[in-house]
């Protein structure tokens, strides 16, 4: 049973006085150490690592010939041991250093008493996830916002398997992991999907908008447009086919200049830039070229005038002498 995330299930008893603890272990690179030890004598629970060291302990109150359910599940880098299902975890650890490796117990040799014995591997494939045993009470996107599935379209269990729809996931940004959550009758169940690579791509329709114009854009392929966000704000929309139109009288809540719009739509989430202009844009004024020609004109005007001025000066004045 080789695995990172798993579940771990088994009822014990000890009848036999002769009965050692409970130990679950990991196989890891040839070398072997226990991860859990339940041990009804001691009344203690604890987890160890690959020196046997006990790293973290807790006091429980067994006692013998009874018979005790033990769940154990190492999910996303914890580790927790539920007994018969209180829904209360009676340890918890984080090992966020744990590594997967092969999962053994030492049954057959404790002497101790068990059934229902049932190992579950957490693996997801192309949006499964193995929940067997548990009933699913909600399952939460927790990277979208904490968005909660609807069991009726977006996920089905049949026969233990959680499965994401693929339609759900199409929705999703491309080429990203997302963090899912089971919510079981039990604890909570964590799991990761990777989106495909490649979805529908959005374009402006044109370089610039400008104040008072409808804002279009296109769609690679003819896909459903769900929400529409500029600058993760939303705005209403209309799409026909692979056109979809931000109505003019809409984006006057926005400033001019360069933003960002998202398009939800069932194939991805493309985003593309674009920039919104005012509507008429404003032209710098040139200076006016300084013309010469009437400063010319005046110049000889006035000159003209001051000679006269001058000459008449002089007639008037030799006129007087001759007197």
């Amino acid at each position: 049973m080789n695995a990172k995330d798993f579940i771990y299930s088994v009822y014990i008893n000890k009848v036999n006085p002769s009965a050692t603890a409970f130990e679950l272990k990991y196989e890891i690179n040839d070398s072997t150490y226990w991860l859990l030890k339940v041990d009804i004598d001691q009344k203690l629970v604890s987890i160890g690592n690959q020196d046997n060291d006990i790293i973290k302990s807790q006091e429980y109150s067994f006692i013998s010939n009874r018979e005790y359910k033990l769940d154990v599940i190492v999910n996303d880098g914890l580790i927790k041991l539920f007994i018969d299902n209180s829904g209360i975890a009676s340890l918890v650890y984080n090992i966020q250093e744990h590594v997967p490796g092969n999962i053994i117990d030492n049954l057959s040799t404790s002497l101790l008493d068990y059934s229902n014995r049932d190992f579950t591997n957490l693996n997801t494939l192309a949006g499964d996830f193995f929940c067997s045993g548990y009933d699913v009470i909600k399952v939460i996107n927790l990277t979208d916002d904490n968005y909660k599935l609807d069991a009726t379209s977006e996920y089905t269990i049949n026969e233990g398997i959680l499965d994401i729809d693929d339609e759900y996931l199409n929705t999703l940004e491309n080429n990203t992991e997302y963090k899912f959550r089971a919510v079981t009758s039990l604890t909570d169940l964590d799991f990761y999907i990777k989106t495909k690579e490649v979805g529908a791509q959005a374009y402006p329709l044109v370089e610039k908008y400008y104040r008072g114009d409808d804002a279009k854009f296109e769609l690679s392929e003819a896909t459903e447009v769900s929400r529409v966000f500029i600058d993760q704000q939303e705005f209403p929309f209309e799409q026909d086919n692979v056109l979809v139109t931000i109505k003019n009288q809409d984006l006057q809540t926005i400033k001019s200049g360069s933003h960002t719009i998202k398009f939800y739509t069932k194939n991805g989430r493309p985003e593309t830039n674009f920039s919104l202009y005012p509507a008429t844009e404003t032209v710098p004024e040139l200076p006016v070229p300084v013309s010469h020609t009437f400063l010319f004109i005046d110049i000889a005007i006035f000159s003209v005038l001051i000679i006269g001025y001058v000459v008449f000066t002089i007639i008037k004045k030799k006129g007087e002498e001759k007197v």
